[in-house]
């Protein structure tokens, strides 16, 4: 996820939340590949405040929403899709599904264990593979 594609989606959660219309918002990848692969990381990853803030906004980090949000996994659940992941109400995944935090070999996640706490309690065991490293 792009910068711009991260500000596209907070916008489209503020949007949905005030849509009197939508009763549930259910999230998934396109196709069969992926969930979302997170953050692309290729560009400037230097992040001031108002980038930090508009990130965890995509990423429903801090903020409450009124409408479930349901995560239907269908694929690789990579990095910011993962704390996206860990963010939503309900949680399905393909049995194919896989899930890592690649980011912690470049030491930009601050603590891994605690998404690993998190994730081990709301994922099945069975598709936990704790040295994700070989099989992504």
């Amino acid at each position: 996820m792009t910068r711009q594609m991260l500000s596209k989606l907070g916008a489209l959660w503020d949007e949905l939340e005030r849509d009197p219309t939508c009763r549930c918002i259910i999230l998934t990848g396109a196709g069969e590949r992926a969930f979302t692969v997170g953050a692309d990381i290729s560009g400037d990853l230097s992040a001031g405040l108002e980038t930090a803030r508009m990130v965890n906004h995509a990423l429903l980090k801090h903020d409450a929403h009124s409408k479930p949000i349901v995560a239907a996994v269908n694929g690789d659940c990579i990095g910011g899709g993962l704390e996206l992941l860990l963010s939503t109400d309900i949680r399905a995944a393909v049995p194919e599904a896989r899930f890592g935090l690649p980011e912690v070999k470049w030491s930009i996640c601050s603590h891994p264990a605690m998404h690993k706490t998190c994730l081990s309690r709301q994922i099945e065991r069975n598709h936990i593979n704790v040295d994700w490293r070989r099989r992504l």
